[in-house]
């Protein structure tokens, strides 16, 4: 195991804790006020790529200090879940963040805006206790 630069990873937590304030910020407009304005739309998007971006440069810099090497980046959440860092369901239900990163970076597939957002709405929480489950990790 190599060592934990317990700094780099407070730093990229508080960065992703700034990029959650303004996705909340985002989501309190309706449904029409996002997909009726594009600007809104994209900066909503983009805001939510950052967060994720952050959270797998966390995962990474995690299963690096266990010599773990990461073969795709869904499966990054599940093997911090194998460490104990993560609650292994908890690790399943976020993964496909990266999937939904995936699909707006590289634009496979139109994104359905409606569920998106609906899904954001009901899982905000979620960012929240990923943040408190590495947090209380490095406090080990």
């Amino acid at each position: 195991m190599s060592e934990i630069d317990k700094e780099f990873l407070r730093q990229k937590i508080s960065q992703a804790e700034k990029y959650l304030e303004e996705l909340k910020s985002f989501l309190k407009l309706s449904d029409l006020e996002i997909s009726g304005d594009l600007k809104n739309r994209y900066a909503l998007e983009r805001v939510f790529l950052l967060l994720v971006e952050e959270m797998i440069d966390i995962n990474n810099h995690l299963l690096k200090s266990f010599d773990i090497s990461v073969s795709d980046l869904r499966s990054s959440f599940g093997l911090l879940g194998e460490q104990g860092i993560l609650d292994k369901e908890f690790a399943a239900k976020i993964s496909p963040l990266t999937g939904v990163r995936n699909i707006l970076v590289h634009q496979y597939e139109k994104i359905n805006l409606e569920l998106f957002l609906k899904n954001l709405r009901n899982n905000l929480g979620d960012f929240e206790k990923y943040f408190s489950s590495v947090i209380n990790f490095l406090s080990k």
